[in-house]
């Protein structure tokens, strides 16, 4: 498992010159730590999500983005290192790519309720 922050920080590494604003950051986490537990049943991030709102929040990397509003987080979040990954849960081949695409998994979760996630998301990520 690593530090939310420093995966953050290897989503906007990997995105460059792409920007993520602190909600798109927040989502593509989610999803990236969400399509871990579906496909090798393991988390990806130590910390706890909790249930906010609008959404599963990681109660750190959102005080570390919060500065930033609705604008582009610019710069990775100061003391995070991109973590090192196994070969199963490499970005390269589980993460979503499109802040767009999950934006719109996102809309689908809160409509249709997590067990209708779980399975769109086991099926996205095999699609890849």
């Amino acid at each position: 498992m690593h530090d939310d922050r420093a995966v953050a920080n290897d989503l906007l590494r990997r995105a460059a010159p792409a920007d993520f604003t602190p909600v798109q950051l927040q989502t593509l986490v989610y999803f990236a730590h969400a399509g871990l537990l579906a496909i090798h049943h393991r988390p990806l991030v130590r910390q706890e999500y909790q249930a906010w709102r609008f959404g599963p929040v990681l109660p750190d990397l959102y005080d570390s983005v919060r500065q930033h509003g609705a604008n582009t987080v610019p710069y990775a979040i100061p003391g995070f290192d991109c973590p090192k990954y196994d070969a199963d849960c490499s970005p390269d081949s589980h993460w979503p790519a499109q802040a767009g695409m999950v934006a719109e998994l996102c809309h689908e979760m809160t409509q249709f309720g997590p067990n209708y996630h779980r399975e769109m998301v086991r099926k996205e990520y095999e699609r890849m």
